[in-house]
Formats: C-alpha cells, structure tokens, sequence
C-alpha cells in the first residue's frame, strides 16, 4: 500500500518541511492490474487514487521516464518533471572489466517475475521464428545475472508497460 502510505507521510510532514517532492514509478501511474488476483487489483487501484490525491496536493512531482507522462492527468501535467532513474555502475564495470565474449546468436530475456508480467511466451516465439537460442534470466545473484546478461548477443524486452527498465540501461 505505498500510495496510501506515501499520502499520509505527505499529510504528516507537509507542514513541518519546506518541500515534499514524490516520484512516480511505472505502477504508481498505469495501474496495470491485469494479472493480479481481486485484493491486489483492489490495492493497485487504492494506491492510484492515493497517488493522485498525493500529485494533486504536491506542488511538483517526478515520474521515471517520459513513456508515464501519458498516465498523468492532463491538469496535472505542467507539474510533472521527468527524471531517467540511473543504474549503479561499480557492479556493471566490475563485469566489463572481465571481457566477457558475446555468445553469437543469444538472446537475453530477463524475467525476475513469477506473475508472467515479462510475456515469456511472446519472447520464445520470437526467438523460435528468427532462428534464436532464448537465454531467459531468473533468479541470479546480481553479480552473476550481469556476467550472463554480457555474454548475449540480444536482448528481448517484451514488456508491454514499462517506465525505466533497468535492464535495458544495464545492458547498454
């Protein structure tokens, strides 16, 4: 419930702090609910209409990345700053500094999510209809998930809403 509860803490220390300045994430906005069971869909959208009670009270707010500025209300809008969330780099250099050789032909498909939100499906179509091999990476230490997403050619983000994908940035 970090809606509900970032909009009470906003309550609280509205008064006693010179600025309050939330950010947005990618559920936070688009409520994409469609594989969730009824208590999580009724949770997805009480954190919604906390979050917009919560833009409606701030004076600015930031979202994750231009693709969520769609989710915003219009009358809300000109109060919207867009900040790209970064990645920690010390973990990615410590991985380049090993000059991992790319596997030909290899796709990177990272699904840390057990609710099937990544559509692994769609990624292993794909892969099958353009002669692929489909690496799919699932619960990896961070170290070892970096190594393994380095040594793939590709990389297959079959998400259909996504604010900042830190894969992508991590791969790049």
């Amino acid at each position: 419930f970090g809606g509900i509860r970032s909009y009470l803490k906003f309550l609280k220390y509205k008064s006693k702090s010179v600025l309050n300045i939330p950010v947005f994430h990618g559920t936070d906005l688009h409520g994409f609910s469609k594989d969730l069971g009824f208590l999580n869909k009724l949770k997805v959208k009480a954190n919604f209409f906390f979050n917009l009670r919560l833009i409606k009270k701030s004076d600015f707010f930031f979202i994750v990345s231009n693709s969520l500025l769609k989710y915003v209300p219009d009358r809300y809008k000109h109060k919207a700053y867009i900040i790209n969330l970064g990645v920690d780099l010390i973990p990615i250099n410590n991985v380049k500094s090993l000059n991992i050789i790319k596997k030909k032909k290899v796709v990177a498909f990272v699904n840390n999510n057990s609710r099937g939100l990544k559509n692994s499906k769609l990624a292993y179509d794909y892969c099958l209809k353009n002669n692929l091999i489909l690496k799919e990476l699932k619960g990896l230490k961070y170290d070892d998930f970096l190594k393994k997403l380095a040594e793939c050619e590709f990389l297959l983000i079959t998400s259909f809403a996504e604010g900042s994908p830190n894969v992508l940035k991590e791969s790049i």
